[in-house]
């Protein structure tokens, strides 16, 4: 009877509700880094763990060079060479586009301990304009 039309309809609105937009596309199980930006930001992590500050600003850009001066490296380092050495992962979880922009979000798993955090790097131009572990 018609309580069973209602129930029929309540059930469609629920799925109707719960599906995705019409013209969405579903997300791949794993992204994959942009072309080169793999490299950058292992280099960069290396340069961290190795202490070289040179090595860190190979692919920085004017802006990031003239930020991070020889102290300000070395507090990165006093907090990340030390775990660093013990090893590390480095997994890519996504980009975002802005403009000419590209953020890079990373998860850091730290030594051999489950210690993790965030590393955002952002790129303009195949260079990094800002490096930051969260």
């Amino acid at each position: 009877g018609r309580g069973r039309c209602s129930k029929k309809l309540v059930r469609l609105t629920a799925l109707a509700i719960g599906s995705a937009p019409i013209g969405a596309i579903p997300a791949t199980a794993d992204p994959v880094p942009l072309p080169g930006t793999q490299a950058v930001s292992v280099r960069m992590i290396e340069a961290v763990k190795a202490r070289s500050y040179q090595g860190f600003l190979t692919d920085a850009d004017a802006q990031l060079k003239s930020q991070v001066d020889r102290t300000q490296f070395e507090e990165i380092c006093s907090r990340y060479t030390e775990p660093l050495l013990k090893g590390y992962r480095l997994m890519y979880m996504d980009h975002l586009r802005r403009r000419r922009t590209v953020v890079l979000l990373w998860k850091l798993t730290l030594g051999d301990s489950q210690d993790e955090a965030l590393l955002r790097i952002v790129m303009r131009d195949g260079k990094v304009e800002d490096f930051s572990v969260l």
